[in-house]
């Protein structure tokens, strides 16, 4: 995985920070469910980016990765912004959840995307 794959929470959604797209996580707000609504949106906020990846991730010679790349795209385009934990979107596009002892958790997507959140 390359930096420019890597996402790292801080304090908002909406904001980018040198070129790293961002999420936002509280655990009083719902944890690890809140997390997934917040890194679902960061997709549908920051799709140019991530259109780009994955017509990328299209072209390569690996089957699973053109059909999740196809998938995220047909899903972020179709659905927009979410209020609520979805679990059909969790389970379609979240490959896991890492939960450290110093407060934040990484939720890894599909597609190689990994997004560290911060617990507030």
């Amino acid at each position: 995985m390359t930096s420019s794959e890597k996402l790292f929470g801080y304090a908002t959604v909406n904001s980018l920070r040198m070129g790293k797209r961002v999420a936002k996580a509280g655990i009083l707000t719902g944890g690890l469910y809140r997390a997934f609504v917040d890194v679902f949106n960061t997709l549908v906020e920051n799709k140019d980016y991530f259109f780009d990846k994955w017509k990328r991730l299209q072209e390569s010679d690996k089957l699973l990765r053109r059909y999740k790349a196809k998938q995220f795209l047909r899903i972020i385009t179709e659905t927009g912004l979410i209020s609520e934990f979805n679990i059909d979107l969790y389970f379609a596009l979240t490959e896991k959840v890492v939960v450290y002892d110093d407060g934040r958790f990484m939720v890894g997507l599909l597609d190689g995307t990994e997004v560290e959140c911060l617990i507030e």
